[in-house]
């Protein structure tokens, strides 16, 4: 299997990275390292993944889109216009996708449910309360959870392209390895 993974170095990525490794795919792996270092013994491409990706024109049968911006809330909410970033590695990993790949992997997060959804006594959370299909979307959480959300939507508008993206939702995941500018392991 030929895979690509952008973001490659950070903890998801680097994970998924290991995984594919092990069973031996082919694996593209592309990270700037902004946010995270080198993997010892994986060869990633040093390269901001939009740029990467306006060159690289390799069909794959899996692409898993990890590049983001990173920083935490603070920078997140501190800097509204830093969420441009995001949206902008989003639109050139779904641009690049439809034409290279017949399926993707792209995590978005818990932010994309409304902030209603977040009073009062509480409220489990489900695939069916955010649907990019809808035309009527609950105010997300924050800057963060609107670029989540149009990453959700530019996920569900390349389908008629004949992309398949799965959006994953990861909440507070952790794992050895993990920064600690997250919550999880700086807590422990």
């Amino acid at each position: 299997m030929r895979v690509l993974i952008t973001g490659a170095a950070g903890f998801l990525g680097r994970n998924f990275l290991e995984y594919h490794k092990s069973k031996g795919d082919t694996v593209y792996a592309v990270d700037d390292f902004s946010n995270a270092q080198p993997v010892p013994g994986y060869p990633i491409m040093q390269s901001d993944a939009a740029s990467f990706l306006h060159s690289f024109d390799v069909r794959v049968d899996l692409a898993y889109h990890f590049a983001s911006p990173g920083g935490g809330r603070i920078k997140i909410e501190g800097d509204p216009l830093f969420n441009a970033d995001s949206l902008r590695l989003d639109s050139e990993f779904f641009r690049w996708a439809v034409n290279h790949t017949t399926t993707a992997v792209y995590p978005s997060s818990s932010a994309v449910y409304g902030v209603d959804f977040q009073t009062g006594s509480g409220q489990a959370l489900g695939e069916g309360l955010f649907d990019p299909a809808s035309t009527q979307w609950p105010a997300p959480d924050e800057m963060y959870g609107f670029t989540k959300m149009a990453g959700e939507v530019l996920a569900y508008k390349s389908a008629q392209y004949g992309l398949n993206t799965l959006c994953i939702r990861p909440f507070s995941g952790y794992g050895g390895t993990q920064s600690l500018q997250y919550p999880i392991p700086s807590i422990c």
